[in-house]
């Protein structure tokens, strides 16, 4: 259950949280695993007490934005990412977008920025 944090992840996240930039983690996973994503959050040191997020602001949704329902087999997860930058900017100036798959990627946030990830690869 434990999702090991990418090198360099905490030290970036509590750089942008000590700034003031408000983060937002859009994902591809669905509400129904929401308190395991949490969870994991909190044993990797990104939530709980003095930590980059708070619990009850990633319960609410406000900070972690994950799908309602699985999609359909085959249907690109892009298009909801998408959806969510876009309403994100309505009210943020996106600075950053991370990630390590082509769906993270977008026409959103100044910096598109394409990691690796150790335990996968996707194109």
């Amino acid at each position: 259950r434990l999702n090991p944090l990418l090198a360099g992840a905490r030290e970036l996240l509590e750089t942008i949280r000590d700034l003031e930039i408000e983060i937002f983690l859009i994902t591809g996973r669905c509400n129904d695993i929401r308190d395991e994503t949490i969870e994991n959050f909190v044993l990797v040191g990104l939530a709980g007490p003095g930590a980059t997020f708070d619990v009850a602001r990633l319960r609410s949704g406000g900070a972690l934005i994950m799908l309602d329902a699985p999609l359909p087999s085959g249907k690109s997860v892009r298009p909801f990412k998408e959806s969510q930058r876009q309403r994100i900017s309505a009210h943020h100036r996106i600075v950053v977008n991370v990630g390590d798959q082509v769906s993270d990627m977008g026409h959103y946030g100044d910096v598109q920025v394409r990691t690796t990830h150790p335990f996968y690869h996707t194109a």
